[in-house]
């Protein structure tokens, strides 16, 4: 994970609570609201496992549609 990251703690829709990273967004104070909505995906981590194949990681994201 390349520095400076958002770590967030996100309420899901049934009552789930995830912590994970906010990607896709400046890492600054004045760019992250409370309650801002977000969407959950998936994408490739970066790292192999020792077959040579890709973790996945879940992170989330703005929902710019949601806004």
């Amino acid at each position: 994970m390349k520095v400076p990251f958002v770590m967030a703690v996100v309420d899901l829709d049934d009552g789930a609570t995830l912590r994970g990273t906010l990607a896709d967004i400046v890492p600054d104070p004045a760019a992250i609201r409370f309650d801002m909505p977000v969407r959950l995906t998936f994408r490739d981590s970066g790292q192999l496992d020792a077959a040579g194949q890709p973790y996945l990681s879940y992170i989330f994201v703005p929902d710019e549609e949601a806004a």
